[in-house]
């Protein structure tokens, strides 16, 4: 089955988890495309009939297109996107518009077609003119209905049993919705940090929606195109209150390989808004803190806070990715320390950032390659590191290599060392104002 048709069934399961009755239902990706499911009342009449459906997201992917009609069925739909720089042109199809050139013509005749630049008219002789649009140009109109001529429709032909009412429902994938993260952590000095965080529901779609019941799916979703790029938004706040804060985002259920967050209630999600609903209210944890020195990187040390997402350290959940920021207090003066991102982090997982670099703890390094055969490389990697801080540092050292050969450690100084995902990594204790010098002697074979 096309990834497109897995992807629509892991939704249409979603949909089966959520309150019976919502009108309006709305699966968020963090992928800037979401589906949506609403209740349309039709008017039907026995027999065939041909129906226009209004009021949709000018990002509708037409494809995605579902419409179950009780007692009736859809044979054949069609999806109208007038396109705007021609809209007003369009609607003037066949009717008598005057063309002016300022200072060199005027021309009036029956509109035939406007498209790619050009205007083709027939003049009350029966004479075909085509006309090239410029800036200068002035285009008389009978009529423009703007509002109708830019938003997109779906028109329907449908085959009903019998004649009446029909609440049918309507399904479809649209781009300009999404949703993301973001995570503020106050760092103290005793490797304490207070975590919290907010969703922001971002609706760039073409539409807006009223009184819609809210899951967010969290995952890497396989697409078949890149998402469209968001245009510029207003931002809207939802405040809550301490008690409600706790209950806006119900608990994560797992969903094949993906976290969905239900939200409680319904919302409203303005076109050209960003929503912002609190997701985690401030937790205090227990990190870890050390520095990291890359033998790609710059000579400079990355500060790295690492803590576990477990019950024990008052957190315990699913968290999704999303934007990260640091901060912290000295002399009662909030300070920016930096951001970073998150990763998706499971129950029981480790969470990882990097905060900046250390600009008193320098190192050198030097390396001597041998190359044994044609097949084999030998590294033998000296670190010169002075730590200038007033305290003892943890430092972890990392060693890359190809990640498509088999490498092995023949001699180091440093401890705890792992071999994964083409990196040598390592653990030493620097004691407080002192200089070492650290040996990773290592081979790699391909």
């Amino acid at each position: 089955m096309p990834s497109f048709n897995k992807w629509l069934l892991m939704l249409g399961t979603l949909y089966g988890m959520l309150p019976v009755g919502a009108q309006t239902q709305i699966a968020l990706t963090g992928q800037n495309i979401a589906l949506v499911s609403e209740e349309r009342t039709l008017t039907l009449e026995k027999g065939a009939r041909d129906l226009v459906i209004k009021d949709l997201p000018q990002s509708l992917i037409p494809a995605s297109v579902m419409i179950d009609v009780p007692g009736g069925d859809i044979t054949e739909q069609n999806f109208v996107v007038p396109r705007p720089a021609y809209a007003p042109l369009n609607q003037n199809l066949g009717k008598t518009v005057t063309v002016i050139q300022p200072g060199v013509y005027e021309q009036h005749g029956v509109l035939l077609e406007a498209r790619n630049g050009m205007l083709v008219l027939r003049d009350s002789d029966g004479v075909v003119r085509m006309f090239r649009q410029n800036d200068n140009q002035i285009v008389r109109l009978e009529a423009y209905n703007g509002a109708a001529a830019t938003q997109p429709n779906l028109q329907c032909r449908i085959h009903s049993e019998k004649s009446g009412g029909a609440v049918a429902r309507l399904t479809y994938l649209t781009r300009g919705l999404s949703w993301q993260t973001d995570y503020n952590i106050w760092l103290d000095k005793d490797n304490q940090l207070t975590l919290s965080a907010s969703v922001h529901i971002q609706n760039n779609s073409g539409k807006s929606y009223e009184n819609a019941r809210l899951v967010l799916l969290s995952g890497n979703l396989h697409l078949n195109s890149p998402a469209a790029p968001v245009r510029g938004l207003r931002k809207e706040v939802y405040s809550l209150s301490a008690d409600a804060s706790d209950n806006a985002l119900t608990q994560p259920q797992g969903l094949f390989d993906y976290y969905q967050y239900p939200l409680q209630g319904s919302w409203q999600l303005n076109e050209g808004a960003i929503k912002q609903i609190p997701f985690l209210k401030p937790t205090v944890l227990r990190a870890e803190k050390h520095y990291r020195i890359e033998s790609t990187a710059p000579q400079q040390a990355a500060l790295v806070y690492t803590f576990k997402n477990s019950r024990a350290n008052g957190l315990g959940r699913p968290l999704p990715p999303g934007s990260i920021r640091f901060y912290t207090h000295d002399n009662q003066m909030p300070l920016f320390l930096g951001e970073d991102r998150m990763k998706a982090t499971p129950v029981n997982g480790t969470a990882e950032w990097q905060t900046g670099h250390a600009f008193d703890i320098i190192y050198e390094r030097q390396e001597k390659v041998e190359r044994p055969n044609r097949k084999t490389e030998v590294h033998n990697t000296v670190y010169r590191v002075k730590n200038l801080k007033k305290e003892t540092v943890k430092l972890e050292i990392r060693e890359s290599f190809p990640i498509r050969s088999e490498a092995r450690v023949i001699h180091s100084d440093l401890k705890d060392i792992r071999i994964a995902n083409g990196k040598i990594s390592g653990w030493i204790t620097l004691p407080a104002q002192s200089e070492q010098e650290i040996s990773v002697n290592y081979q790699y074979k391909w």
